[in-house]
């Protein structure tokens, strides 16, 4: 079994985990804005064409899209407060969401506390 340690004071992977929440975010927030705007606008085809059989699908089809989408996040969070302290990077995962972003210190698995370096100035040589 091969075993990676991960330090969640690592400014990679911080930034990683900072940049995929806020990504899901906006997830979150512009998919069904989208749906919105595509229902409208194929609705409006829809009653401007009611024959066309083509367009209840493609309606379906955005809703479907924009679900799946809009939940992804959803599951990947859930996912990582199931797996908890178990798995490292859900762990990282857990903490990342319960600092705010001027925290400096992060808290290690043996209880100690990590500084956050935000820039390579700061970084031991």
């Amino acid at each position: 079994m091969i075993n990676i340690l991960v330090d969640c004071s690592s400014p990679a992977l911080w930034s990683t985990l900072s940049i995929m929440k806020k990504v899901f975010l906006l997830v979150e927030i512009i998919a069904p804005i989208l749906l919105i705007v595509s229902l409208i606008m194929n609705i409006t085809k829809l009653v401007a064409n009611p024959e066309d059989k083509k367009l209840p699908k493609k309606i379906l089809n955005s809703v479907l899209a924009t679900v799946i989408i809009f939940f992804i996040p959803l599951i990947v969070s859930v996912l990582m407060n199931i797996l908890g302290e178990d798995f490292e990077i859900s762990a990282c995962w857990n903490v990342e969401s319960n600092v705010s972003e001027n925290t400096e210190y992060v808290d290690q698995s043996n209880g100690s506390k990590k500084k956050i370096y935000n820039n390579s100035e700061q970084y031991e040589k």
